[in-house]
């Protein structure tokens, strides 16, 4: 069992309003209500709103890639109870010249409160740095769905979502090499950390995102910065070369820890942008 099932795949269901609070009316669109096993009410919500639990997205996509035999761990961040960011970070390391300690990474994020659309993207997860990178494609395919339909028609709709996850999840793994490809071009291009600044405000990044890029950078140009890898040893980064893809991972770093009130997909959004620009540059 992986830490966070008990959060994850908790029993919820939707109620009528009027069977917790016999005596009393509701507005339009709000005479339902999402309740947890605890008894925590999560959403308020119209007879319109389909619930779709966690376990009915990711629990077959779990059993397809064990089918598959593709090793995996799983991350997940709840905001409120009710906001789910899963992460699968495939265990196949992606090292070539200067690119290393890169995974392949599906993504998986659903709601119980319908603040966050359910949706899926693919990107990478990097070792030294414990962040995501998105991919170098240009614009990444958003893929959402909302939670407003029948119970019948969004039963196959679930289910259309789910074979396409793991339709794009399978190519995206198989392929994923192109993206690389695309990383170690970024790494041929030698800069300093005077570089940092000026793409950063040309994105639009505050100053807080950018002086943390720039201690970043200090700190993976250097040797002596410690992590753990995927077998769970202490390893020491000799320096990583001062290039494109350095200072990219530095912004990139800064980017996901600085506010970290800021929901993901806020920061995910600013990541895309930041890679956009340096690609084109």
């Amino acid at each position: 069992m992986f830490v966070g099932d008990k959060e994850l795949f908790k029993k919820v269901k939707k109620v009528k309003l009027s069977t917790i609070l016999p005596k009393h009316k509701f507005p339009p669109g709000f005479d339902h209500a999402i309740i947890d096993e605890n008894n925590k009410i999560l959403n308020f919500c119209s007879s319109r709103y389909s619930l779709v639990q966690n376990k009915t997205i990711l629990q077959p996509i779990e059993e397809y890639f064990n089918e598959k035999n593709i090793k995996f761990n799983r991350t997940v961040k709840v905001i409120n109870n009710s906001k789910f960011y899963v992460d699968y970070i495939i265990n196949h390391r992606k090292d070539s010249g200067d690119v290393k300690g890169i995974f392949p990474k599906i993504s998986i994020w659903n709601s119980y409160d319908g603040g966050t659309i359910m949706r899926h993207e693919m990107g990478f997860y990097r070792l030294i740095c414990s962040n995501g990178l998105t991919r170098p494609e240009g614009e990444v395919r958003k893929n959402s769905f909302k939670h407003s339909a029948s119970d019948d028609s969004n039963k196959y709709d679930t289910q259309d979502r789910i074979i396409n996850i793991l339709r794009e999840a399978k190519a995206f793994i198989d392929n994923c090499d192109n993206d690389i490809d695309k990383f170690e071009e970024l790494s041929k291009t030698k800069v300093t950390k005077r570089k940092i600044s000026s793409i950063g405000e040309k994105v639009g990044l505050s100053k807080k995102i950018i002086a943390s890029a720039e201690e970043r950078y200090d700190l993976e140009v250097s040797a002596g910065l410690e992590y753990i890898n995927e077998h769970g040893e202490l390893v020491t980064n000799p320096g990583c070369n001062k290039n494109l893809f350095t200072l990219y991972n530095a912004l990139n770093y800064g980017i996901y820890n600085t506010n970290l009130k800021e929901l993901p997909e806020k920061k995910i959004e600013k990541d895309k942008k930041l890679l956009n620009y340096i690609m084109n540059m």
